[in-house]
């Protein structure tokens, strides 16, 4: 959905990151004159597109009857929104899933809107601007774990020198190692030894002069629980910090908790709560690799540089800012 642009006019934009395990929904306001991005509305749900996904190859019917649900609240609030602009872009589910051509036909359709499947450079290169809009570090290091990925990008200000995603998320994980609780030792070391494995040829660390933020769905859901929140606080959350010493506490308790227990000390992480050792697990792995004492934290990723990318290229700029 793409409508005609007034050069020196509010513009109201939306996003939609598809991801492996949450679809996101970003709708935002920038002015032109000072190149402003200003979030008006944030909304996830959790579908879990690739539940199963890795060994069956393709998004199984309950799967998509789930994401159909969320499109269809979705598209309500982008109505009464009454954008300009809607783009769509989906990861790692997409891009392994045979049905994939099907489901896309099927939401262009229903909704007007063309999805556009990303590879995972292009949707390193994405969180990567999204991320580092919330900060004003001069040289970032993102690491985004999601459902089916994990995504490092390396940069400075908009200029990015590495970008990769590697096959291993939350989802996959989980659904290959973890079947009881307690999580035998066994099962830790060789998932944690399947990460290792599939990070192998992510740069040495020499970071020491980056500033490391984590984005998406682990980072945001650990602060949450160690802040004791009720609710999903976004201004509690962003730009908090996770030590390497208090994740691995975390992840220390996780291995002897159902996920049932956490969802009832925590209901609003419904969706999160099976997946949240896993993705633990990848973050404190990565810290460890990188020897990061502490890592930021922050909730704008894809979705916003979805946005960010649209704006700079629209409106030929170098940067933005985002409220």
């Amino acid at each position: 959905m793409l409508k005609k642009l007034t050069e020196n006019k509010l513009v109201k934009l939306g996003a939609l990151d598809i991801g492996s395990n949450t679809v996101l929904l970003l709708l935002a306001e920038f002015h032109p004159g000072t190149k402003t991005l200003k979030t008006v509305l944030n909304r996830y749900e959790i579908p879990r597109l690739s539940e199963n996904l890795s060994w069956q190859g393709y998004i199984s019917e309950k799967s998509i009857k789930r994401f159909f649900n969320v499109l269809e609240n979705y598209f309500e609030i982008i109505h009464d929104f009454n954008p300009q602009i809607i783009l769509a872009k989906a990861t790692n589910a997409f891009r392994i899933a045979s049905n994939s051509d099907k489901i896309i036909a099927e939401v262009k359709k229903r909704f007007g809107v063309e999805i556009e499947i990303i590879s995972g450079s292009e949707e390193a290169r994405l969180t990567y601007l999204g991320a580092s809009s919330s900060f004003g570090f001069s040289k970032n290091l993102i690491i985004d774990i999601g459902g089916g990925s994990t995504e490092i990008i390396m940069g400075e200000k908009n200029q990015i020198f590495f970008a990769k995603s590697y096959p291993v998320g939350v989802v996959s994980l989980t659904e290959k190692f973890i079947t009881k609780f307690p999580v035998p030792r066994k099962a830790l070391r060789e998932m944690e030894a399947e990460i290792i494995k599939a990070l192998s040829d992510v740069p040495p660390p020499r970071i020491e002069k980056f500033n490391a933020i984590a984005v998406a769905g682990t980072p945001t859901t650990i602060v949450a629980i160690s802040k004791r929140l009720e609710r999903y606080e976004e201004n509690k959350i962003e730009g908090s910090k996770i030590s390497e010493e208090s994740l691995s506490d975390f992840l220390e308790s996780l291995k002897f908790t159902p996920p049932e227990e956490i969802l009832r000390e925590h209901p609003f992480i419904r969706g999160r709560e099976d997946l949240l050792l896993a993705g633990t697990l990848i973050l404190l792995t990565l810290l460890k690799y990188f020897q990061i004492n502490e890592i930021h934290v922050s909730g704008k990723g894809l979705r916003y540089g979805i946005l960010i990318d649209f704006l700079l290229k629209q409106y030929n700029l170098n940067e933005i800012t985002v409220d």
